[in-house]
């Protein structure tokens, strides 16, 4: 078995691919009706998968001393890019059609939205939120956030990174769990998203778990098959008892387990040799332009096709509403993700080494 540093875990981007998919169900009203709050499998699960294999990614991918000089740089790059272009197109589209958002966002929320400055705005489907003009990048500014604090932490100490991020990480959770700010700012990125900041850290968990099994020559099948077998009855049995995990507030604590246990199984199924069809790899990468493009392509189709009850014709209509979905995020991703990233970097990699 190979290092876990040195070896592409293909699996991952089944994650991705699986958490970016459900998530765009979500967002359907021919589905979302029938399964928003009926089950513990919400669109916050999946958006909490994300978040997992963020600090699964961050802690591995700064292993080495030297990947620390420039993290926060690549991460804008990853990050940022496409998101600034949709939030432009987005706010221009908004004046040209007023009716594409609901509302039309002014210069100051415009610039609010590029630097992740959280607003309260009006909303197509709630009366306000706190959302930026890319609703769907309210994920993005944790994303930054927790960049943002990971640096800092490896500025104290590389060697204890983990820990001194996870401190931060599980502070800020309590607090925002335990107070409820009035404050835009403090109220998104502390009270409104304080599990968001657990599952980054159930990430960097994931990683340091999978690490210490990687240190052995194979993996036992009968460990393999224990783990397997329950994973399974932690990812079943909730749904049984859905009716009391909400009405005692307990859901993000039990998708902290559920997501534990998928992402190591997930990641196990790797180890022991498995490979995860290249298809998926190719789509799990393209993931994040996914996640952000989809809501136009819903919005439009649901807009102009009217897919808003179960008929053959709306399923159709709601498949090809997903791959246009999935081949405009992956020629995305190839374009300013991939070319435009790698060109980014590189531009940035030398006027750091002079």
């Amino acid at each position: 078995m190979s290092s876990l540093t040195k070896k592409r875990i293909d699996s991952i981007q089944a994650i991705r691919f699986i958490a970016a998919l459900c998530v765009s169900l979500f967002h359907f009203g021919l589905i979302s009706p029938y399964i928003t709050g009926h089950t513990i499998y919400d669109v916050r699960f999946f958006v909490n998968l994300f978040f997992c294999i963020s600090g699964f990614f961050v802690i591995m991918s700064t292993e080495k001393i030297e990947k620390r000089k420039l993290f926060l740089t690549r991460r804008f790059i990853r990050l940022i890019p496409l998101y600034w272009a949709l939030t432009f197109a987005t706010f221009f589209a908004a004046h040209i059609l007023p009716d594409l958002l609901g509302y039309v966002p002014d210069f100051e929320q415009l610039i609010k939205s590029l630097f992740c400055i959280p607003f309260e705005r009006e909303a197509n489907k709630a009366a306000s939120a706190i959302r930026p003009i890319v609703g769907l990048g309210h994920t993005l500014q944790m994303e930054v956030a927790f960049s943002i604090v990971f640096t800092v932490a490896m500025r104290i100490s590389h060697k204890y990174r983990a820990i001194i991020a996870s401190a931060f990480a599980v502070v800020f959770a309590i607090i925002g769990r335990v107070f409820e700010f009035q404050n835009v700012f403090f109220r998104f990125y502390l009270y409104v998203n304080w599990s968001s900041w657990l599952f980054f850290v159930l990430g960097i968990i994931c990683f340091y778990i999978v690490k210490e099994i990687s240190k052995k020559d194979s993996i036992s099948k009968s460990l393999f098959g224990i783990w397997s077998a329950v994973t399974v009855v932690i990812l079943v049995t909730p749904q049984f008892f859905w009716n009391t995990i909400k009405a005692y507030d307990l859901s993000q604590y039990v998708q902290l387990v559920m997501c534990l246990f998928f992402v190591i199984e997930v990641i196990l199924i790797d180890k022991m040799g498995a490979r995860t069809p290249k298809f998926i790899v190719l789509l799990g990468n393209a993931g994040f332009s996914y996640y952000l493009i989809h809501y136009y392509i819903v919005a439009v189709a649901e807009k102009f096709l009217h897919i808003d009850s179960f008929s053959i014709k709306n399923i159709i209509f709601m498949a090809v509403a997903i791959i246009v979905s999935w081949v405009i995020a992956y020629v995305s991703y190839f374009i300013i993700e991939n070319k435009f990233g790698t060109w980014l970097t590189d531009k940035v990699n030398k006027i750091a080494n002079k």
